[in-house]
């Protein structure tokens, strides 16, 4: 495919691309075409998308052309139309450092005095990705809670608490989580 190019924009968002003339979006400095978004989030899947207003060319950082494996893996998306992310794919088709990774959140649970307290603590899931970890904000029933310097975090319940699961929710720039904690 001697057309399909992988370009990053100005956001770190890298897609495969084929850049199909459009006379009226191109004069807007729009480029359209077809696509497959390579950096999406572990939890979404891949995409093939055609003749949809993509991005502005004002917009794109760089442009390289694909590898082999890339090129195939535009092909089987293209073909499938939608596949979900499992590690092995982006392994067999050498797309792992695109990929952005969720952070990953682990939960403890101590009593004290006439509370319980969740302490939660935040990780990177993977170092091999090309986009930065992404800090969550961290809220529950709409009240944020705030981090500490080594990604903790503590949420106090009372013990005659009738909750016996709290659903806390993770705002990241591009998507939302939400990650529950069943009491023990």
């Amino acid at each position: 495919m001697e057309n399909l190019r992988k370009i990053t924009s100005k956001n770190n968002d890298i897609f495969l691309f084929i850049d199909i003339p459009d006379e009226r979006r191109n004069n807007l400095g729009i480029a359209s075409g077809e696509s497959v978004l390579l950096s999406i989030y572990d939890s979404d899947s891949f995409q093939y998308t055609q003749d949809i207003n993509l991005i502005r060319y004002a917009s794109i950082q760089s442009s390289a052309s694909p590898t082999d494996k890339e090129i195939e893996f535009f092909e089987l998306v293209k073909e499938a139309g939608e596949l979900n992310y499992k590690k092995t794919l982006v392994n067999e088709y050498g797309i792992t450092n695109y990929i952005r990774y969720s952070p990953k959140l682990t939960f403890k649970q101590v009593a004290m005095d006439n509370h319980i307290v969740i302490t939660g603590t935040l990780k990177n899931a993977n170092t091999k990705s090309i986009h930065s970890f992404e800090i969550p904000t961290i809220s529950i029933e709409n009240e944020t809670i705030h981090l500490n310097d080594n990604l903790q975090f503590e949420y106090i319940l009372p013990v005659s608490t009738k909750v016996d699961k709290v659903e806390f929710k993770l705002d990241l720039p591009k998507q939302v989580l939400t990650r529950g904690y069943k009491l023990k």
